[in-house]
């Protein structure tokens, strides 16, 4: 056996000094668990925040007051703990830590400085779809790469990688509360692959959620599709026949459901249900995941490249009445000497007044309205101004061009 240089010695369960007895013989060198290879802690407990100091000052060395302005904001924000994320489940610790550096980021805060937090963080990291900022939850990132290896799993276990996975990760998937049934089905081929009831194949559901009475008649409850439907028949095996009016009128709903169904040739094979192609992708469950447990608004903000990204967050804030206005800083507690507008002097400085009300608000846009050859409309809110350039006109470009100058003006 050829040792070069480079060679190294661990032990893993044994004594220290029977490992030292191996190094001169072998010559090679004793190194000690844990150490990085190619970027990756080995033989560290990823289960404490220790080890995750790494990550942690890669965020507040990137993540600075003076780069601020030359970072990208969504891109870095979700991104720089990815290589991590996909690896280990991450403690919560570790998980509160970066949010409040990314929270510090956003606003404009260092360190030994803090900023307003002007929306609450489940709008920051909610999709834009739903009326979010869309950073995403760094907990849900986490989830989602993670999540990633048991559709592996799913659709790979022979291998010996899907062997090490099993025996590394899988106790700690368990954590996180979620269902992977609800996102995945198998696509029967021939059927040798499936569990009759216990795989979802048919419907939302497995069929021994659906028909939990005829799943507890049957006598063999692990066999598989191609065991029981054969040219065209089902073939059941009770335990014994069906005796009650509520038990017949499932088996023959469960019959009604897959009467129809034909068994082909080919495997069957799992495939994701979030997206039309069958293929998991970790972005579409971040989404899911954020639209089952983030707050929706109702009119949620039209994003449009061509307009820049600070004005379209200015709206965003707008929209969620989160500006720096005289009635907002006093709420929060910084000092003024009167929340009346210093324009008009006729009303109390809202988001609402500042932007729409005020008289000198008010002539802007009779102004911008009358530019655009548009009857002049008084709107009390933004959402009003959402809902009306969402359905003005019936021209997208007209329509994208209006809302791109109604962004501007606000």
């Amino acid at each position: 056996m050829h040792m070069d240089h480079i060679a190294r010695i661990f032990g893993i369960g044994v004594d220290k000094q029977e490992v030292s007895s191996l190094v001169e013989p072998l010559g090679c060198k004793l190194f000690d668990l844990p150490f990085t290879y190619l970027g990756v802690p080995v033989g560290a407990n990823m289960k404490y925040k220790r080890h995750w100091a790494p990550v942690i000052e890669r965020f507040q060395s990137r993540l600075n007051l003076w780069k601020s302005k030359t970072l990208s904001l969504g891109a870095v924000l979700g991104s720089l703990p990815t290589f991590y994320f996909s690896l280990f489940v991450a403690p919560t610790g570790v998980i509160k830590k970066l949010e409040s550096i990314r929270r510090r980021f956003l606003w404009g805060g260092a360190e030994e400085q803090k900023k307003i937090n002007w929306v609450s963080w489940k709008f920051v990291t909610a999709p834009k779809e739903i009326g979010g900022l869309g950073l995403g939850s760094l907990k849900v990132l986490n989830l989602s790469l993670i999540t990633k290896w048991i559709w592996r799993l799913k659709v790979d276990s022979s291998g010996l990688w899907s062997k090490v996975i099993k025996a590394g990760v899988q106790d700690e998937l368990k954590l996180f509360d979620i269902d992977m049934e609800e996102i995945m089905m198998k696509k029967i081929g021939s059927g040798e692959e499936t569990m009759f009831w216990l795989d979802k194949w048919i419907g939302d559901s497995t069929l021994k959620t659906s028909f939990p009475e005829a799943y507890n008649l049957k006598c063999n409850k692990h066999y598989k599709i191609s065991d029981r439907l054969q040219n065209g028949f089902i073939n059941w095996e009770w335990k014994s026949a069906p005796r009650t009016p509520e038990l017949v009128s499932e088996i023959n709903l469960l019959a009604s459901r897959i009467r129809d169904f034909q068994i082909a040739q080919g495997n069957d094979k799992w495939v994701c249900t979030l997206s039309s192609d069958g293929i998991f992708h970790v972005d579409r469950l971040r989404i899911q995941i954020d639209r089952w447990n983030l707050p929706t608004l109702e009119t949620p903000l039209k994003w449009i490249h061509e307009i820049p990204l600070k004005v379209t967050c200015f709206m965003w804030r707008a929209n969620l009445e989160k500006i720096p206005t005289a009635c907002a800083l006093l709420k929060r507690g910084i000092q003024l000497t009167s929340p009346i507008c210093s324009y008009c002097e006729n009303a109390e400085e809202d988001a609402y007044h500042v932007l729409f009300r005020c008289p000198m608000a008010a002539k802007v846009w009779e102004w911008v309205l009358s530019w655009c050859d548009l009857p002049n409309v008084h709107f009390e809110s933004i959402e009003e101004l959402l809902k009306f350039t969402a359905h003005w006109g019936t021209c997208e470009k007209k329509r994208r061009n209006l809302i791109s100058i109604c962004y501007g003006t606000t």
